[in-house]
């Protein structure tokens, strides 16, 4: 994911959110974050890519997925290089480790 445009780093932020369950408000094209005290924000808002206070959740939900079988060591793969990429201190290097770790999660 290196060298996103806004537009993608938007997309992963809307991958990251729908994740985390925050429920979209269709109507105004708002999320509201029930672990945010239960504030709306606009896509463009989102802070997964810029906030450790955002994404550290995004990585704890992350790694206490179970996910069995021969899905279970690509899985504990996956929770190796997050744990990497939180080690490197970057909230954007989390973030595309994030998006990417999702985007695997999702495809099972």
């Amino acid at each position: 994911m290196e060298n996103l445009t806004e537009e993608g780093y938007i997309d992963g932020e809307i991958l990251i959110a729908d994740f985390m369950m925050a429920s979209l408000n269709l109507n105004h094209r708002r999320w509201i974050d029930n672990d945010i005290n239960y504030v709306k924000y606009f896509d463009h808002e989102l802070k997964y890519h810029s906030s450790w206070d955002w994404i550290m959740p995004v990585c704890k939900k992350f790694y206490y997925l179970t996910i069995p079988g021969k899905d279970g060591i690509q899985f504990m793969f996956r929770c190796q290089e997050m744990s990497n990429s939180i080690n490197s201190f970057d909230t954007i290097t989390i973030f595309e480790q994030m998006v990417e770790n999702i985007k695997w999660y999702n495809s099972l």
